[in-house]
This record gives C-alpha cells, structure tokens and sequence, in this order.
C-alpha cells in the first residue's frame, strides 16, 4: 500500500485588532497585560497556503489572580465563520477587573486547524456598570394619632422612604412596626449594548438574595411583612416575615450581561418602629385641692406662709380603690392606659418625721422635698405603632394572687401606649458642686414573678438621700424596645437648653433638703433679731436656737428621718477696728481645720473677738449647715446665712459702762 502521507499544510492565524499578543513579545521581557472595556469588537484573521480558511474557533478562559489563568479545553471552543464579533467580557459583581486570554485558530478546506491558536492576555474592565433605578420605596403601616378632640383614632398610612445616606449616625425616615415594606424598580444598563440580566437584594439577611452566584433575581419588586395571601411562591414565605425594628437598609444591586455591578450599592435607609413620648401625669392638683379624703394641708415649713397638700399614708391605703384621690396611687393606676393619662407636671413625696414613711405630699416642679424621702414620679405616654405586649406573665393571678387587674396590665394590640418606663434622677450636689446619677432603673411595670426583671410597679420610686438640684428623667418604652431618647443628659439639658418645650416635658426640677431653720422667736436666742444685744468684753456668748426638719446622715434607712442631726454653726464678724477701719474676721478662721468646731453645740456658744475689734455696732453672720462637712462631702446637707446687728463694748469703754446690767446681752 502506498504510505498515507498529509500534504496538506495547517492554516496560520492572526488578531488583527487587540491589545498585543503576549506570545509576540520580546523573549525575556515580562509582558504587560492591557486593559479593555468588557465590550470589546476584536478582529482577526487567518490564510492557507495550500488552501482556503473556512472558519476560525475562538475561547475565552478567565481568572481573578494572574498566576492561575487557566488554557481553554475542547469544550470552551466555539466555531465562527466570521472574521470579527464584539464579545462582552465577564467580570466579578464586587470586582470590576477579571483577567482573561482570547485564543483563535483558523480551520482550512480540509478540516486542518491551526496547531498554535492566535492568544491575548487583557483585563476587562467594568467602566460603566449597570444602575438600579427604585421607582418605590414605602411602608404601610396602621399608626396611632389624637384628633382634634382629644380622641385617639387609628389609620392605615403610607410612609415614603427616600434616604440613600448610610453614613449619618441615624435614619431620616420612620415607618411603622409590622409595616408592610414594598420596594419597586427597575434596571438601567450603562454600556452600550448591554442588558440588566437580574438583580440582588438583601434586608435583615445576612448576604444578598439569590446567594448561588449563577443565580439572579429576575422581578421587578421586593416586598417583606406582606399578608400570607399576598405572598410571592418565590420567595419561599420570607416575604411573610415581619421586620424587626431598628435602623435598617435595604440593599439592591443590578447585574448586567459581563456580571458586572456597581461598587457601592443601591440602598434605602429606614428605621422601623417609631419611639414613644413621654409626659409627666404625677397628682391632679386641681383635685387636691378640693381636699377630698384623705387629703389635708398644712404649711409646707415650720416658717412658710404657703400651704402643702398631704395625707397619712395610713388613710390612703385604707381608702380602697379610691386610694389617694386625683393621683395613680389608686385604682387608676391599672385602669388608666399611659395614652390616656393627663399631663401633670408634678410628683408625691413620701417620708416619714418617725423614721419610717408615713405622709405622702404632693409636690411642683421647683420644689423643695425633705432629704431621704422617697419621691413618686407617674408618667403617661404615646406610642404610634407598637403592640401594647407588656411584660405581665400568662396567667399571672394564678402565680401572683395580689395582683391588681385592669387594662394597663393585660397584653393586647396598638392602643397607642408605650408598655412601660424607665427611670433615672441626676443631682448637682450642695457643697461640691459635682454631679450624682442613679442607674437607669428597669422597665415598670413587669409582672411576673419567674422573670429576673420582675418590677412589679406602676411608678417610679427614688429615695433622695443626697442634698442638692435633682432632676428626673423619664422615659417611655414600646415592646419593640424603642425609648424615648430626645434627651440623654437631663441637667445638661437644663442648663442649656431651660426654655426648650422638651425641657418642660422630660424633665423635671426639684429641690432636694429643707434647710436647717433660726428659732430667733425664742427667747434664748442670742443675738437678738431686733439688734438690741450688747456684747461686753472680748469673750462673746451665742445661743444660736435652731430646728433642722429633716435630719438626716448616711445609713439611715430611706423614707424618713431617724432625728440623727448634724448642725454647724459658723460665724463672721464685720465691723471697725479701733482706728476706725473696716475690719472682718471668722469663727473659726477661714483657713482653720476645726471648721466643725461647734458641731451640734446651740447653747453657750463661746468665742474671743481679737484686740484689733473697735467699739460700736457690729454684724454678725451666721451661717447654719445642717452638715458636718459640706465643702467637702457634696450633698450632704445645705447652708443658709443670717446677719444680725449687734454693739460690741470692750470692757472699760464708755458704752460699757451704760449697760444697765453686766452680761453678755
């Protein structure tokens, strides 16, 4: 037989139009990659010597690291007849670079093909990425509101939501708990000749949906909180889901044919769930004042001329449901949803002059309370959308018997009231001038006595054991957890914001520690208010009568007093010396250490003046602390001063030897 030998001689082929080949590069120079947009128009060529070119087929391998770009396999080729195509090059959804190499071989007349295919090695990259368009974004939701009358009414409203801005510290836009979330849009390629092939998303999930990466999603609307017979199969029952509430954003992301997106996605940020607001709804002191029992009144101070209304708290337990009327210490206090609690910017003080609380009085903003009573701050509240789920256990009259009934105490839908609230009281100390905080207390009310929150209150009770400014923050919350939070810092709010309307509303200012009092009726008192005391000699003799009506030092039980009293006198004498010169001095010395030198001392409060102190009228002032150490222990007690007139007369001068009888005074 005659030998089988192939004349047949293989085609060549060429790019004609690419960045250059890498395989025609100088020997021994590393060869640069080129860059290209994903949608390229290559060309190329090929010639037969013996022959004619039929067709060419043609492969694209691609990679993300350089170093392991794969060759093509059989099955990567494709045939063409043409000579040029524009080809969209793929790339990475959160890259828009991706390395690839083109390989092409010609194919003659006899089915011959080139054995060194034709190659170029580019980047392609993603210069104009697709856009995702949101044509809707909203949430409908049921809120709550007052009308004009007063009456709370429920509607079924739609909350646009606009912000794209992921960076400020909160969300622009609220919708409301358990909203039905509906967001639209559309897709809009950049590069010429592309489609937008599908989309992502993702809310609360934990990585954007489809997560199969050769998998899309191919609507044109995500929705999430939607009623089980609007639900989309597709979805597979997550669009059911109600949203948690918090500060949220919705992203979405377009993908185009070369599987490109844009770096930084498309977004909406929103928070759900509105936070509630809170008032103060402490004793209708209209009703007080009719004195209805138990209620009485008395002077607010063993001196004062104005009146405090008050009642045993003896009688006020023993007054039934009525308990003390016009306040939540009552009936009402289970009956009367936070919503429908009338603002009143007032709070009862509970303290007992026996050591243990016995008398509830009812106070203002600005007023004074005794130190270490307990004061009772109620509060009312409004909430637009959340459920009213308080905190009281399923059957809790099986497990807690003593427990009162009533509307504010049994778990039902949006009513338009927070479940409960927090307390915390901020003092600006006496003496020191520094600041004291309580903790936040736990939300009240919680009924249920397995749980470790249990609080079974409907208000809240803060012993004030330190003298001072306090000021009493409250706050509201809904079983979503949101707080009122417009004001973090209550006496920086004060000081510098007084006449802002949410200063009003959120905080309020009280008083802490009547101050000690001068018994100046008494007729021991010395020196006489009237000015009428002579001091004869250098050796001077006070009876400084005091009363201090809520003493009180550290340990001792709250809500009362114990009568364990701390009084301070100390003194400063201002008047001529014997050339005729203002002079001043104080008992004790400014700088001396024994500034409690008369610590509890009334009676026979005995001083020298110095030699320098000139004959004639005199003032002396008295300051009375009903503390031991007040510059330096803050809010331990308060201060007041009294001058009094007096004459000093140094033994042998001439207005001493006019006094009609020897003595002191």
């Amino acid at each position: 037989m005659a030998p089988n030998i192939d004349r047949n001689k293989a085609p060549e082929t060429w790019i004609t139009a690419a960045p250059f080949d890498t395989i025609t590069l100088v020997k021994g120079v590393r060869p640069q990659t080129g860059t290209i947009p994903v949608r390229f128009h290559v060309y190329w060529a090929g010639s037969d010597q013996d022959g004619a070119v039929v067709g060419y087929y043609w492969a694209v391998t691609e990679t993300t690291t350089a170093a392991n770009l794969p060759g093509p396999r059989a099955r990567d080729y494709h045939f063409t007849s043409k000579s040029d195509s524009t080809f969209i090059f793929n790339v990475g959804e959160n890259n828009q670079d991706r390395q690839h190499a083109f390989y092409i071989y010609s194919v003659d007349n006899q089915g011959k093909g080139d054995p060194t295919p034709a190659r170029f090695i580019f980047n392609a990259n993603e210069q104009y990425p697709p856009l995702a368009v949101f044509d809707q974004a909203r949430a409908t939701g049921t809120v709550f509101s007052f009308d004009a009358g007063g009456v709370l009414r429920s509607s079924t409203r739609t909350f646009d939501i606009r912000d794209s801005l992921t960076l400020l510290p909160y969300a622009r836009d609220t919708v409301p708990s358990g909203s039905r979330l509906t967001f639209r849009y559309h897709g809009e390629p950049t590069l010429v000749g592309s489609v937008v092939k599908g989309y992502r998303f993702k809310l609360d999930e934990s990585e954007l949906q489809p997560t199969a990466p050769e998998s899309l999603w191919h609507k044109n609307i995500v929705e999430y909180g939607v009623p089980p017979e609007a639900a989309d199969p597709a979805r597979n029952g997550r669009d059911i889901v109600r949203v948690a509430p918090g500060d949220k954003v919705f992203t979405l992301r377009a993908v185009d044919q070369a599987n490109g997106s844009k770096i930084g996605d498309f977004t909406r940020r929103f928070q759900v769930n509105f936070s509630p607001d809170t008032w103060f709804a402490g004793p209708d002191s209209t009703v007080a004042d009719g004195l209805p029992s138990p209620w009485a009144r008395r002077p607010s101070c063993g001196s004062c001329t104005d009146f405090v209304r008050y009642a045993v708290l003896r009688d006020v337990l023993h007054n039934g449901p009525a308990g003390l009327p016009g306040t939540l210490l009552s009936a009402d206090s289970v009956v009367i949803l936070p919503a429908a609690r009338k603002p009143m910017k007032t709070f009862l003080e509970l303290w007992g002059e026996t050591g243990s609380p016995d008398t509830v009085y009812l106070r203002r903003e600005f007023d004074t309370v005794h130190l270490n009573a307990y004061l009772i701050f109620h509060n009312g509240g409004f909430d637009t959308d959340s459920k009213y789920d308080v905190k009281v256990a399923d059957h809790l009259h099986d497990i807690m018997p003593e427990a009162p009934s009533g509307p504010v105490l049994e778990k039902a839908g949006p009513n338009g009231s927070p479940i409960g609230f927090r307390n915390r009281v901020t003092t600006l100390l006496t003496g020191t001038g520094l600041l004291s905080f309580t903790a936040q207390s736990r939300l009240y009310p919680v009924f249920d006595p397995n749980d470790s929150q249990h609080f079974p209150r409907i208000g809240a009770y803060q012993p004030a054991p330190e003298a001072g400014q306090g000021y009493a923050l409250e706050r509201a919350e809904d079983s979503d957890g949101a707080r009122d939070n417009r004001i973090e810092d209550a006496r920086n709010q004060v000081r510098d914001h007084p006449h802002d309307p949410l200063t009003k509303a959120l905080v309020m200012v009280f008083n802490v520690d009547f101050p000690p009092e001068f018994l100046t009726s008494s007729e021991l008192f010395v020196p006489k208010a009237d000015g009428s005391t002579v001091f004869i000699g250098q050796d001077w003799v006070l009876d400084i009568q005091s009363v201090d009506i809520d003493p009180y030092v550290s340990g001792d039980p709250h809500g009362g007093s114990l009568k364990n009293s701390n009084i301070r006198p100390r003194f400063r004498i201002t008047g001529l010396d014997r050339a005729g010169q203002p002079f001043t001095f104080s008992v004790p010395p400014a700088a001396a250490l024994d500034q409690q030198r008369f610590l509890n001392q009334q009676t026979n409060v005995q001083f020298r003046v110095p030699d320098e102190l000139g004959a004639g009228p005199v003032t002396i002032t008295v300051e009375l602390c009903d503390c031991a150490f007040c510059e330096s222990n803050g809010g331990e007690g308060r201060c007041i001063t009294r001058d009094f007139q007096a004459t000093y007369a140094p033994s042998g001068s001439a207005r001493a030897a006019r006094v009609s009888r020897p003595g002191s005074h």
